[in-house]
């Protein structure tokens, strides 16, 4: 019996032991993979689009930076972020309104990646 209850004893501290240890170190981290792009709109102006792991992006307009997300689109990628929403297909980029409403409004800029 004494046997048995050292075993006990034992087996809880060996479990304690490793999730503490496990506790005390953060996990990994997925490493950032930025891609930047640079656009020549019709209008003369420029933009600048960094892209974050596929699910989001930073666009550069108008001296302004937005925060963007994917979003669903039926074809090229689609990001929505504030009041703007950046749309773009084998290398060509289109900067839209984004409505109250959720929906892609006016079209903003229609620009080509340099």
């Amino acid at each position: 019996m004494k046997a048995l209850t050292a075993l006990a004893f034992t087996s809880t501290i060996l479990i304690s032991a490793c999730a503490l240890q496990h506790e005390q170190y953060p996990p990994a981290t997925t490493p950032t993979t930025t891609n930047e792009y640079h656009y020549h709109c019709e209008s003369g102006k420029s933009i600048v689009v960094s892209y974050i792991q596929q699910d989001s992006a930073t666009v550069q307009y108008q001296n302004e930076v937005y925060t963007m997300q994917i979003a669903i689109s039926a074809s090229g990628t689609r990001y929505v972020g504030g009041k703007l929403v950046w749309w773009n297909k084998g290398g060509k980029g289109t900067l839209y309104q984004h409505n109250t409403d959720g929906n892609t409004g006016e079209a903003l800029e229609v620009c080509t990646s340099k």
